[in-house]
């Protein structure tokens, strides 16, 4: 299967959680939300407060909160926080050297294939901000 790691699914879950209110949410709230254990939550937090999508704010009425408005959050923006470039396999990935064509990717049809399938996936997910997310109402916190 192809498909996003259950961190980039969680981390989505996430971002639309505080997506949903006007303010700071702390971390037992977001887990209780979004049903992620919370040691894999602070992971994800981490790593979405270091790319600039969430402010966490310390102390006793601290938390966290989005960085900025839901419609300057793509998926893909989350998604490549948490899982990296998106690939649907490794030869897509531009860092990988392939040898079986004698490191001309492009000499390679299966590459072509999944580069620009991987491209096309990428400009979709780019093409998804988090106000739409929350203007459908399709999303679900469990």
């Amino acid at each position: 299967m192809i498909g996003l790691t259950r961190e980039a699914d969680d981390a989505l879950r996430i971002v639309w959680a505080l997506g949903q209110i006007d303010g700071i949410l702390d971390t037992a709230t977001l887990c209780e939300k979004t049903a992620v254990p919370p040691r894999f939550a602070l992971k994800i937090l981490r790593k979405l407060t270091l790319g600039g999508v969430l402010i966490s704010q310390r102390g006793k009425r601290g938390g966290y909160r989005l960085a900025c408005t839901p419609r300057e959050i793509t998926v893909r923006r989350v998604v490549e926080l948490i899982d990296g470039p998106i690939a649907l396999n490794r030869c897509a990935d531009p860092c990988y050297e392939c040898s079986r064509m004698g490191y001309d990717k492009a000499a390679c049809a299966f590459h072509r294939l999944f580069a620009a399938a991987s491209e096309r996936l990428a400009s979709d997910l780019e093409g998804v901000t988090l106000a739409h997310i929350l203007a459908d109402g399709a999303a679900e916190a469990n």
